[in-house]
């Protein structure tokens, strides 16, 4: 059910949804879906919580995977988990990330987001040496964050990009970012 959820709610936005159309998907009734979630506010909530969690799980993961990597290839390898979180489960990307579309519960979506940024600046602190206090550390994990979530909207969703092009040119961007933070020009240049 919450599978089908996600596809309607991702398509047609919690306004635009219809429980009618989620039992239908998800070969079910509205009677059994009111059952298991009391109204259509709670469906969505469980299903933007379901994914939530998928998306904490595979993102987290591939994050921890990446840390021995250099710092450069950390945020390359941490844009291009998020690029394939979005590739994978594109409905559950929108969910999550598409405020145009969003219902209820959508603080929650603020939370996981903010969840990233912490885990962004603990790393940059971490390889940096600035303290986790840094706004520039903060204000560098939510430009990151920011642009992961954007660039993988416009390329595919909007353009239809090709993945693999569009996260690396993204992840480019944003490690030279974290490079200049990590090793900011002398000024005698």
């Amino acid at each position: 059910m919450l599978a089908a959820a996600a596809e309607v709610f991702a398509e047609s936005g919690y306004d635009g949804a219809s429980v009618v159309e989620i039992a239908r998907r998800a070969h079910t009734s509205k009677p059994t879906i009111y059952k298991h979630f009391g109204d259509k506010a709670g469906l969505y909530r469980s299903c933007l919580e379901s994914e939530i969690a998928v998306a904490r799980e595979f993102l987290f993961d591939a994050y921890t995977r990446a840390e021995s990597e250099s710092i450069a290839d950390e945020v390359t390898a941490d844009v291009v988990a998020f690029f394939d979180y979005a590739r994978e489960r594109p409905h559950g990307f929108r969910l999550i990330v598409d405020d145009t579309h969003r219902g209820p519960g959508g603080e929650s979506a603020q939370d996981f987001t903010d969840s990233v940024i912490d885990r962004i600046v603990r790393r940059l602190a971490a390889r940096t040496g600035l303290d986790t206090s840094s706004t520039a550390l903060r204000q560098i994990a939510a430009m990151l964050v920011g642009a992961s979530v954007y660039s993988a909207r416009e390329a595919l969703l909007v353009s239809h990009a090709d993945p693999a092009a569009a996260s690396r040119l993204a992840s480019d961007f944003m490690s030279g970012a974290v490079l200049h933070l990590a090793h900011p020009p002398s000024g005698d240049d």
